[in-house]
């Protein structure tokens, strides 16, 4: 949807095409009050099914961002993106954050996992994102994750060698500790990795200088 919505942007595409995508989303909402995608999909006899009911914060927040823009490029849609956005944006505040942390967490299942709530994955903070969120919804709470998410960028910068960031860490009360290997899904949890190779793309559009000293 966010590549759909950035060919949109510059002419390239219509409104149809992006619609296929959303109506792709909206078939596997968690549920209608909980509009968060399940994170993957399988193809079986009957048909493409979830395979569980469990969300990926960062595609979700690539999804709500692509609403938001849809919403500018096409106000008019009988699909009301912008309603959407909104709503999607409720279900990860309410689903996807941890009060002990101040941060989003990866996914809906670590919320309400004691532990896990304190797990995070880098390429998830995005505070472009978090910036647009907060001018579309008038909420304070972006505001404040962005600022949070900007802190702990530039914290586990700082405190690696090359200041690479990785996969995963903890959040502790006074420190943000990269996981170690095969704590959460491989032998690279806690390094530059997989996940991490992302957060140059997230952070490459930001404007804060912080943020963009952690890029470099």
């Amino acid at each position: 949807m966010l590549i759909t919505i950035l060919a949109a942007q510059k002419g390239y595409i219509k409104e149809a095409q992006f619609m296929r995508l959303f109506h792709y989303y909206r078939s596997f909402r968690i549920s209608e009050e909980n509009t968060l995608m399940k994170w993957k999909q399988e193809k079986t006899d009957k048909g493409w099914k979830s395979v569980d009911d469990n969300n990926a914060t960062d595609g979700d927040l690539d999804i709500a961002y692509a609403l938001i823009q849809a919403e500018k490029i096409w106000p008019d849609s009988i699909e009301h993106y912008g309603d959407a956005a909104q709503k999607l944006l409720e279900s990860i505040k309410n689903n996807n954050y941890s009060e002990k942390t101040g941060l989003l967490t990866v996914g809906n299942w670590a919320t309400v996992d004691p532990k896990a709530e304190t797990l995070i994955r880098f390429s998830d903070m995005m505070p472009t994102y978090y910036k647009a969120f907060a001018d579309f919804t008038n909420d304070p709470f972006w505001t404040k994750l962005e600022e949070n998410a900007t802190k702990a960028l530039t914290q586990m910068s700082q405190e690696t060698p090359t200041g690479l960031l990785p996969d995963f860490a903890w959040v502790g009360a006074n420190s943000i500790t990269p996981v170690k290997p095969y704590e959460v899904s491989g032998k690279n949890d806690g390094d530059y990795a997989y996940n991490s190779a992302r957060v140059p793309l997230r952070l490459a559009d930001s404007d804060n200088p912080k943020v963009e000293k952690s890029v470099k």
